[in-house]
Parts: structure tokens; sequence; C-alpha cells
């Protein structure tokens, strides 16, 4: 692999790790990197050829139910997301398009090597931190983050499920997998959820086995057969969970790129970026509390924080964000923000890792 190849996995990595962790800064090798034109609209981020998607609270019922653990749930619209950032996915995963195009929807340093201003969290499932072998992990399971148009996925380790909309068939599956047995495809050997440090690979890195299915044209995903049932039509399912729910039709209906919503302990809470503005400058922290007393004390609680300084950096909260509006809908405690134009796109994910006290749900 050549250095600037290299380079550009770094900043993949660390842009993946910014998400995960709370974000790093931008890496500048001084090359350009591949961007491919986009033909969708850049002011809206609406896709001029968008196929029919289903919206982030119907996606919440093709996944398994949440439980009573600790678990994060992950929603975006790749494609939109694409038409922020001015790329297209590129068809093939050994196309040196791939890595650029992952970049520029994940907050990475595009071509300039300023970062970019459009930010969604990436499936876990897709292993965007493993984007240098990315044609070897379409060449295993038949599909990869390239393929996808949108997504929505629960962690609750070790259980991670993906459903997923785009350019993947049962041709393709097969061609990489082999044969289904009762529309289900297995990679890999052993138990659900069981590790095999000697059989890891880039789609499986710790070994684990992954079950595929196709229903309906949806990609599901998963490290156990059974947290498929939703997906294949039976059961009982994530939108169960009514704070999950009431968040994603939140974001639903503030026509967001992309949502995180971290589940317990305590309040749901969620971080969605806006796709009406200028590139995700301006997103979402909300949280649905216990009730609407608890969701009014919530809401003069935030306002009084906002008065002073964030907790990590110590920086006055009137300089990270251009204007803040903290509101109460029933239950929900919404912070809308715009960001400062020296600010990064992520700061209020990294608020939401952080637990920042201005975050709704975490006093």
């Amino acid at each position: 692999m050549g250095r600037r190849a290299v380079v550009a996995v770094m900043a993949l990595v660390l842009a993946v790790l910014a998400a995960a962790c709370g974000g790093t800064d931008p890496v500048d090798d001084g090359t350009e990197a591949a961007t491919p034109t986009a033909t969708t609209d850049p002011s809206t981020g609406e896709a001029t050829d968008a196929t029919d998607r289903p919206s982030f609270a119907e996606r919440l019922a093709l996944l398994p139910p949440v439980g009573e653990d600790q678990a994060q749930v992950v929603l975006g619209d790749l494609d939109r997301a694409a038409a922020l950032a001015g790329v297209t996915a590129p068809s093939d995963p050994a196309d040196e398009a791939a890595i650029p195009y992952l970049l520029a929807i994940s907050g990475g340093p595009t071509a300039d090597g300023d970062p970019s201003q459009v930010v969604i969290p990436l499936p876990t499932t897709a292993h965007p931190e493993r984007a240098a072998q990315i044609a070897e992990f379409a060449a295993e399971v038949g599909w990869s983050a390239i393929d996808l148009d949108w997504y929505a996925e629960v962690s609750a380790p070790p259980a991670v499920t993906m459903v997923a909309g785009g350019d993947v068939t049962p041709d393709d599956l097969t061609a990489a997998i082999g044969e289904p047995d009762d529309d289900l495809w297995a990679v890999g050997g052993g138990e659900p959820f069981a590790p095999s440090l000697e059989d890891t690979t880039p789609a499986r890195p710790i070994g684990e086995p992954l079950w595929l299915t196709l229903a309906d044209g949806v990609l599901g995903v998963a490290r156990s057969p059974e947290s498929l049932d939703a997906l294949r039509g039976g059961g009982a399912s994530a939108a169960d969970d009514e704070g999950l729910l009431a968040l994603a039709e939140l974001a639903d209906d503030r026509e967001c790129l992309g949502a995180h919503i971290a589940l317990g302990p305590g309040d749901p809470v969620m971080w969605c970026p806006l796709s009406q503005a200028e590139p995700a400058r301006t997103a979402l922290l909300a949280a649905r509390l216990a009730d609407e007393a608890s969701a009014a004390a919530e809401v003069a609680r935030v306002a009084e924080v906002l008065t002073g300084s964030a907790s990590q950096s110590g920086q006055p909260y009137v300089e990270l964000f251009s204007s803040t509006d903290v509101s109460q809908d029933e239950r929900l405690v919404v912070l809308e923000l715009e960001i400062a134009a020296d600010r990064p796109a992520d700061l209020p994910l990294r608020m939401l890792f952080l637990r920042d006290p201005a975050v709704p749900g975490g006093g």
C-alpha cells in the first residue's frame, strides 16, 4: 500500500474514533484525494434519483429489541450525506475513491486537508476503520459500506445488528458466501457471538460468525440468526421502546441526516445533525425524560448551564455555538445548536459522549 493510501486510512480510523470516543484533529498529508462529483442537490442534501427509504422510526421496527442493558443505536442516510459533502460512492470497493468518500461523510479530512462539515455516524458492522481492506471485506460478505444508501444499527455488545438499504442482491451474497439456508447466509463458524482469534477477517475482526439475510430488499447482518427475527417479520423490535421511538420520530420530524442515540444508564439521549442548514452546521441534542414536569425542570437546568462554560474545554458555550435554543415538547427536551464557524461539526456529538452538563438528560 502506498503512503497516500496509508495516510488516508489513518485519517479514516481517526474520524471513526472521533465519532466513538469524542474526536481528534484532522490529518493532512498534503495530497489531493479523489473527490467524485455529486449527482444530487447539495443545497438540500436530497438525491435527485433517491429511492424510497423507511423513516428512522420505521427502521427501528426492523431491529431487535434493545432490552434493559446499555445500548447504542445509530441511523443514517449515506446518500443524503454524500450529496451535502459533494461526493458519490464508487461502484467498485477496490476503487481508490472509497476512502475519500467515507471520510467526506464522517467528518474526516477532505482533499484540502480540512475536516468535512458533514458528519453522520457510520455503522460498526461496516467496519469503516478497516477501509484499506474494503475489497477483501466485500469479497467475503458480498457488500461493503459503499453499497449502502441508508442504515440502522443497534449495538449492545456482544450483540450488534444492522439493517440497510442499497445495492445488494441475493446473487451478491451467494457469490461471496455460498447458498443460503432458509434465506440466511452464514459466514464463519461457531456459536453466535463467539469470537475466534484464529479466524479473523476484515468483516469479522474478532472472528465472530455473522448471519445475513435480505427481506424485501433490506439487508440484515447480525451476530446471531435470532437477531434478524424482526427484519424477517416476527416478534418484538426496537420500536417497542417508547423513549427510543420518540427520539427517532423527532429525528424524522426535523429531517436529520442521521442520529446517534445512547440508551442507559439514565434517560435516552440523542445527537442528530440537521439536513436543511449549510452542511451539518446545526445539530440537535435531545432527551426523553420520565414525565413533563421533569422535562420542564431539565429545560431550566440546561438553559442555566449554557450561560457558563463547557466542562471539558472550559470555554464559554457562547464561543462554541453561534446560537442555542432549548425547548420542551411534552417529555422531550430539545437543544438546537448552531455550531460556530471555527468549531468542528461533530462538537455536539463529542459533548454527548463526554456527557457534558449542557446535554439534555445529563443532569
